[in-house]
């Protein structure tokens, strides 16, 4: 009976590993990596680029979100990966949703404050509310990590598996997926007022904002669209995906690596910078800028 029920156990995973579909979310994931990568990079090196220390904790939680796919590649077909990897990953999976989440949740938090601060023309966050902000995401996403240790060397080793589609590992007890779902669930809920209050303010005092400085008034307006957009999107992607630690379909798994990427879309196409990217205009100003002073000084 035992062997019966090992063969047909053996023949399910057989028909839904594809190593093409392995091969396109492991695609998925590296770019992801790159494209926040890329975005941090930018915003670090460029001096005309000025962002929020909650906007780069931000990015910092999607650049964790973005590679948490990759400690198993080359280890998804074939014999199970190194337990340690397996561990550290199902840790990780488990750990970014509520970070992503309450690292959107900070940043709107943060930009509600800044708002109000262009409206009332005086400042509301202090050093210990923005510590704050940077550091609560990071202390849930920490608390997961732990408990996800506590409860693999309560249950044992036998808890820690590779998902039925071979994209990561995850775990086989409920406890923490309820954990992950419920902590993701609030954050979201607190996240959608705070963007809806802050969007109101905005719009009540555009005129008072525009006349003060349109350029603040500009910036937050479209960083408050981006996050709304990003909100939405990370409900849907994060909500599929855990929909996906239960019915285990590659389709919804590629949901998994698709927050990064649209986080760096939302993020990294601002005109700052876009035009940090643009080194080559630059150059090419500087180069007319010195024959325009020879030719002046020749003349």
């Amino acid at each position: 009976m035992s062997t019966a029920s090992d063969n047909s156990i053996t023949e399910k995973s057989t028909k839904t590993i594809n190593p093409s579909q392995i091969t396109a979310f492991n695609m998925l994931v590296i770019i992801a990596t790159c494209m926040i990568g890329t975005v941090l990079t930018i915003a670090i090196l460029s001096p005309s680029i000025h962002r929020r220390k909650t906007w780069y904790s931000l990015m910092a939680a999607f650049m964790v979100f973005a590679t948490t796919g990759l400690p198993i590649i080359g280890h998804q077909l074939g014999p199970d990966p190194p337990f340690s990897l397996c561990l550290f990953q199902a840790a990780l999976v488990y750990a970014i949703p509520p970070l992503a989440i309450l690292s959107v949740a900070c940043f709107i938090f943060d930009l509600r404050f800044m708002v109000l601060s262009l409206v009332h023309r005086k400042e509301f966050v202090g050093q210990k509310t923005e510590l704050l902000l940077i550091l609560l995401p990071w202390a849930v996403f920490f608390t997961i990590i732990t408990e996800i240790l506590v409860l693999v060397h309560m249950a044992g080793r036998s808890t820690i598996e590779r998902s039925l589609t071979q994209f990561y590992c995850h775990v086989t007890l409920h406890t923490p997926l309820v954990v992950t779902t419920a902590l993701s669930v609030v954050s979201w809920a607190i996240t959608v007022p705070l963007e809806i209050w802050t969007a109101g303010v905005l719009y009540k005092n555009w005129t008072i904002c525009r006349r003060m400085n349109v350029i603040d008034s500009q910036i937050y307006a479209s960083t408050l669209i981006r996050s709304g957009v990003l909100t939405i999107g990370l409900a849907i992607g994060i909500g599929l995906t855990a929909c996906a630690f239960n019915i285990e379909r590659a389709s919804w798994d590629m949901c998994f690596p698709l927050a990064p990427i649209l986080v760096a879309i939302a993020f990294g196409t601002h005109k700052d910078m876009i035009r940090a990217c643009m080194f080559w205009k630059r150059i090419k100003l500087r180069v007319e800028d010195k024959n325009s002073k020879k030719t002046s000084g020749r003349s």
